[in-house]
């Protein structure tokens, strides 16, 4: 039993919302705009274009074309970079988005009842249910048949927040996957709410997940380990599940419809991938309309039959980018996304019972959710629109 000063600590450690300095994000910023730059100079086609204009530079020193040429090659990359980095820096210090008091509160609570811990400045974890509770509760009625298998087979999924996102804003729906006997664990990216890191640091920082839980969660052995994110940290989902396989066996996308911008370290479609992947969507999400077909996800993703992993795409119909998680964005972002047509609490639902079924591997044509192939609707060309899930309760 708690004491009351044990709670008011824990109630003060959930509502933690950090505000950065302005002058806190200035060197990691530069950092990675080094580091992009180098990427592009340096990779495929660019440097080979820039040798070439280099050598005809020096064999045609007095041609004002080259010259001229030249000048753009430094002029464009510099304004490019200004812009970008300018644009960083005003989302990390000035677009955070805060949890809701109710996601504040679900974590707080889960802690009390032990199913759930912060490690601060690090990520939460939410368990299973114990084999000792109350069989009885509408939570174990509901539970669906892959809890049996899980029994045998537990999963983990790590999941990774949307840039500028406080973590704590997913406690409502990663307690709800934890009520399907899934161990997730939401990573905080915080102080500065996106990964500023390169592949082989977060890669490092999910396997230390993976072996820290066998100390923090002993009666909970993971025997299968999926990454997941929402938005642009599926992002760093991706790269991190290409670089942690095989031990990392699935992935899971939310709200999101673009790749990586370096593909190199996120592609899964190589012959010899094992990761099976699932896409979920809202159908009311803006970004998905303007996607370019050349920068789909689905370009980076195995193929949707055939080879040894697969990618099951699906979007909630009435559902939004934001609506995974609990927060609002600040007001100058809310344009960028469509307005639910079904409840929160509605959205959330379908995205636990398809990702709860996609990880136990019960993910079929039609779920209990109402999932409809691709095959059965129309052939689209965006990745997620290529299937449909219908909410079993409308909106009133």
């Amino acid at each position: 039993m708690l004491s009351n000063d044990e709670k008011d600590e824990i109630y003060r450690m959930v509502r933690l919302d950090m505000e950065l300095a302005w002058y806190q994000p200035i060197i990691p910023v530069m950092t990675k705009l080094i580091t992009m730059i180098c990427t592009i100079m340096f990779g495929f086609p660019i440097f080979p274009l820039l040798v070439l204009i280099g050598l005809a530079r020096f064999i045609f020193p007095d041609n004002s074309m080259l010259h001229g040429i030249c000048w753009l090659l430094v002029f464009f990359p510099l304004v490019g970079s200004f812009l970008f980095g300018r644009y960083l820096y005003n989302s990390i210090t000035n677009h955070r988005c805060s949890p809701y008091k109710s996601a504040q509160d679900i974590l707080a609570e889960r802690i009390f009842q032990g199913r759930a811990m912060r490690i601060e400045g690090k990520y939460d974890i939410f368990l299973p249910p114990s084999s000792n509770e109350d069989s009885s509760s509408d939570e174990c009625k509901n539970k669906n048949n892959s809890e049996d298998v899980s029994k045998k087979n537990q999963v983990g999924l790590i999941l990774y927040p949307a840039p500028m996102v406080n973590h704590t804003a997913y406690a409502p729906i990663a307690a709800q996957i934890s009520d399907k006997n899934i161990v997730v664990v939401v990573m905080s990216l915080e102080p500065f709410r996106m990964s500023l890191n390169d592949v082989s640091k977060e890669t490092k920082r999910a396997l230390q997940v993976m072996y820290e839980l066998l100390e923090l969660a002993p009666n909970y052995p993971i025997s299968e380990w999926a990454i997941g994110g929402h938005s642009v940290g599926s992002h760093v989902a991706l790269k991190v599940a290409k670089a942690t396989s095989p031990g990392t066996s699935k992935l899971v996308v939310w709200g999101c419809s673009t790749r990586p911008f370096d593909t190199k370290s996120a592609t899964l479609i190589s012959p010899a991938n094992k990761v099976d992947c699932l896409v979920l969507n809202g159908s009311e999400d803006k970004a998905i309309k303007f996607t370019l077909e050349h920068n789909n996800i689905r370009t980076v993703l195995p193929p949707t039959e055939g080879g040894n992993a697969r990618t099951l795409y699906r979007t909630i119909e009435g559902g939004n980018r934001n609506g995974f998680g609990h927060y609002e964005n600040p007001k100058h972002e809310r344009k960028k996304d469509g307005k639910r047509r079904i409840t929160l609490d509605d959205q959330q639902r379908i995205a636990v019972e398809e990702t709860a079924q996609f990880l136990f591997g019960q993910s079929t044509t039609i779920s209990s959710s109402g999932a409809v192939d691709d095959a059965i609707i129309s052939d689209y060309k965006l990745a997620t629109t290529t299937a449909r899930v219908f909410s079993s309760k409308k909106k009133e």
